[in-house]
């Protein structure tokens, strides 16, 4: 039995040696694609993040917050599609920051009311938004626009999803499916709206 081991480990330390090696190479490329997501969309999430939440200091962990917790699902973003990419990061900068309101109203008793109005805040990452999707699509709620983006603009699974917002798999499916219906209601809306106009 011994033999068969000492027969065997030559293999098996290529193998490990490999294994380590392309792990060290995967995490120097997705350190360099997180760097320079870094300094292409690092001042304008900050001051976006200042606008929410009126404290730079909170504002830069935020968006610090941010980069960390992309960092796992790196491999699902494309760089070249700046409008998708940045997006993205404009949505989870915002989940964070509102998550740090939601923390601080606890510890120091926010009125509801000014939670609420940082829920309103309307962010803009589309070139254009002359096309009824994009105009319905702004009209859904900020939890609907977060799944239905990471679901099928950056084809994160539920599992990921439930992972990425801190939600059970079962409340990211009933959302995505409520999101999509809501979506349907308010386009079909906007198409009787111009028959009627047209």
């Amino acid at each position: 039995m011994a033999r068969m081991k000492d027969h065997y480990s030559p293999c098996r330390k290529k193998e490990k040696f490999l294994m380590g090696f392309l792990r060290q190479k995967r995490k120097q490329v997705d350190q360099e694609k997180l760097s320079r997501l870094y300094q292409s969309y690092q001042q304008r999430l900050f001051y976006f993040a200042v606008r929410i939440l009126e404290d730079p200091m909170a504002a830069e962990d935020a968006v610090q917050d941010a980069f960390l917790r992309i960092r796992p699902h790196l491999d699902k973003i494309d760089e070249e599609d700046t409008h998708k990419t940045g997006a993205f990061l404009f949505i989870v900068v915002k989940h964070i920051a509102l998550d740090y309101l939601k923390k601080r109203k606890r510890e120091t008793l926010l009125p509801a009311e000014e939670v609420e109005k940082y829920l309103a805040l309307e962010w803009d990452y589309s070139e254009n938004g002359d096309s009824d999707f994009e105009e319905a699509f702004r009209k859904l709620s900020f939890d609907h626009q977060v799944v239905l983006l990471l679901k099928y603009d950056l084809e994160f699974s539920h599992i990921d999803i439930a992972q990425f917002l801190h939600l059970s798999e079962v409340t990211v499916r009933k959302r995505c499916s409520r999101a999509k219906k809501r979506l349907n209601v308010l386009m079909e809306r906007g198409s009787d709206h111009e028959k009627e106009i047209g």
